[in-house]
């Protein structure tokens, strides 16, 4: 599908603005609904051209794209792409999750941000909200299989201050989530730390940053949202305690994946994170 048939109402003049967004409304709905029926290697770049579209949306509907996409795009972000295997093209949007995200979807617009630029950004405010974009993070890294040549999607938390302009009213803190690939990262079959909802991330955070000083891999494993969040606050504080030691030149990345185990003879699920050094 080419980009002028999805992009043919860009007119300037504020007068039209509201048919203006009600036709682009209309061509996100229709974006969406193709892209369930297309290839898998097609359906990304539909979204994402949907996602470029949407960035382009006034208030009206940017409310109503977060209530029924449960995602959008936010303003662009300055950032170097990653050894992906890509030539970067222009710089990345920044995605923003939410707790009602559809997973599928934006595991579509991340793997076509990946393919795009070689890195991926999220926005995210809450555990829940994380939580999605790891799940994300999961899928859109099997749709990249056939590109990433024995690479995995890695994820770097890092703190995210957002203001009360932005938030409507109230400062809160937020992360942003660059997604980008790393040569795979295997995680232990059980983990070496265990997270939940209520741990002492500092604790958790001190005692990482100890054993990544003889390891290159420590790996995390929670159950929910919660568990990890916390996971993610961790990890953003150990890299504050090994400053020293990764200098400018490198950070922490977290690789997710899904594992089944038995407790008490039923089979649960959990989120293991792989967490290992990278170049910045």
């Amino acid at each position: 599908l080419k980009s002028t048939s999805l992009f043919p109402f860009f007119l300037p003049h504020s007068s039209l603005r509201a048919p203006i967004e009600m036709r682009r409304a209309a061509i996100v709905a229709a974006g969406r609904r193709l892209s369930g029926s297309l290839p898998t290697a097609s359906a990304p770049l539909l979204l994402s051209r949907v996602a470029s579209l949407e960035a382009r949306s006034a208030s009206p509907l940017a409310a109503w794209r977060s209530k029924c996409l449960g995602f959008a795009v936010a303003r662009p972000l300055a950032t170097a792409a990653a050894a992906a295997g890509v030539e970067p093209q222009g710089e990345p949007q920044v995605l923003m999750a939410s707790a009602k995200s559809n997973v599928g979807k934006l595991a579509g617009a991340i793997a076509a941000q990946i393919r795009t630029h070689g890195v991926a950004v999220v926005s995210a405010v809450g555990p829940q909200a994380s939580y999605m974009v790891l799940k994300a993070t999961i899928i859109a890294d099997k749709y990249l299989q056939d590109t990433l040549s024995g690479k995995r999607l890695a994820v770097v938390p890092k703190k995210n201050d957002i203001t009360g302009e932005e938030a409507g009213g109230t400062d809160t803190v937020g992360l942003h989530l660059h997604i980008r690939p790393l040569p795979e990262v295997e995680p232990a079959v059980q983990p070496d730390i265990f997270s939940s909802g209520n741990t002492n991330v500092g604790l958790m955070a001190g005692l990482m940053s100890n054993m990544l000083k003889k390891a290159d891999v420590v790996t995390l494993g929670g159950m929910g949202a919660n568990a990890v969040s916390s996971a993610l606050k961790a990890t953003i504080i150990a890299q504050g305690f090994m400053a020293d030691t990764l200098g400018e030149t490198s950070v922490l990345a977290i690789v997710p994946r899904m594992n089944e185990f038995d407790e008490g003879g039923e089979k649960r699920s959990r989120m293991l994170l792989a967490c290992t050094r990278t170049e910045s």
